[in-house]
Formats: structure tokens, sequence, C-alpha cells
């Protein structure tokens, strides 16, 4: 069964020019008097669908043209995002998802939130003023924080950890994820509440090891899975 993406436009502009854009593809085209036309086309095997951006924003200039695509292969997760204006390209911002991690607050009654951890780009920076990207600090600084400043925001058991520290003051934070069945543990600085970080390095073992944040487990399972005598 092959994968299927969704790409998703938004055409903002003149009721004649949306008109002619949906005839183009073959859709149902909106009523005169509407000034934005939303769709999705899908992308077999989760492809994406660029080139339908750019092809629309050369034949309709006088259109805004909005897209985002989204793979089913990571459940559908915001990948890429695009906005063109008077037939030019804005921007083009594939998000280069490097990891990412869940958290539920006190006051969410178990909803889960997905932190993407995206290479911060110039493009995306951009992008974050027209696209709705989720902004998460403000909710992640409900969970109360440890005394060396750190914010659980997973714990599963023997399979992954992942924390969140966060000053007082300051635009981006530090992320430590932690799978210790594979050996694996990242830090994450200079993240931004998007979710984009500035730089990322795999840290060592007597550097995991001397995290306050981490809880008995994760200890215990990085120590056994390193072979490291108790």
């Amino acid at each position: 069964m092959s994968n299927c993406a969704i790409n998703w436009f938004q055409l903002i502009g003149p009721g004649a020019s949306l008109q002619a854009a949906a005839d183009h593809l073959s859709l149902v085209p909106p009523a005169a008097e509407c000034h934005a036309f939303e769709f999705d086309l899908p992308g077999w095997y989760d492809g994406s669908a660029w080139h339908v951006a750019d092809d629309l924003a050369t034949r309709f200039p006088d259109l805004a043209v909005r897209y985002e695509f989204r793979p089913e292969f990571d459940n559908f997760a915001l990948h890429g995002v695009g906005a063109w204006e008077g037939g030019t390209a804005l921007y083009r911002a594939p998000l280069e998802i490097v990891d990412s991690c869940c958290y539920s607050t006190p006051t969410t009654q178990g909803a889960q939130h997905t932190i993407p951890l995206m290479r911060r780009t110039e493009a995306l920076t951009r992008a974050a003023c027209h696209f709705p990207l989720q902004h998460h600090f403000e909710t992640i600084r409900r969970i109360p924080a440890g005394s060396d400043g750190w914010r659980v925001l997973e714990s599963y058991p023997p399979h992954e950890f992942s924390a969140i520290h966060l000053p007082d003051v300051g635009a981006t934070g530090q992320v430590v994820v932690l799978y210790p069945e594979i050996h694996r543990a990242m830090l994450f600085q200079g993240v931004n509440t998007v979710g984009a970080f500035e730089v990322n390095r795999a840290l060592q073992t007597d550097e995991v090891l001397t995290l306050t944040c981490l809880p008995g487990w994760a200890v215990e399972q990085w120590t056994f899975a390193n072979g490291i005598a108790g």
C-alpha cells in the first residue's frame, strides 16, 4: 500500500482568477464573490506538490499562493511550507525534522503536543510569519521545573526520555532526547518556540550521566545499554 501525502493550498486574490485556477486544476470553482480558495491534492508515495505551487504562481501572478506539505509516513506532520506572491516565490521551506518529542501539561488533560525539532533556516524563520506553526514555550512553562531548571517532556521507561531547559528570559532553550536502548542521546541548542534549533550534537556517555534531569530508570537503562558496571 502506497502512502498518500496531503498537499494543502490556499489561493488569495480576485474571484475571476480563483475561478480560472480552479478550472485549470479541474476543481469545482469557488463562488464568484470569494477572495480565497483552499483545496488539497493527494501525493502518491508521499509525493510533494511544489511544482503545482510554482505553476499556479506563474500562471496567475495576481494570486497569493500558500502551500503546506504533510506526508503520511510521519503521520501527516508538517514537512514543508511555501509562499508565492506576484508570480515569484517569497520562500520555499522544506522542514528538516531531525527528531521530535511529545508533552502534555497539567491543564491539557492528557492531550499531547509534539515539538518537531527542525534545523533553523532563513526560509523557516520567514515562514513562521505566514503559517500557524505551534508556539510551545508558553504552554511548556505550565510544566513545573525542577530545581535545576529542566522540565520533563517525556518519560517512557525503558524507551525514551526528553526534557527542556528554558531560561527565565530569552527566546531559546535547549532540549535533550534520550533513547537508552539504542545508545542514542542528542542535545539540541538554540531551540526556539516552534522547535527550530541552531545546533545539535550527540552526547557522550559521561555527558549523559551528568544530566541532572534524568530519572533513575533512564540512568540504569543507559548504563546497562553501554555496558557500564553499576
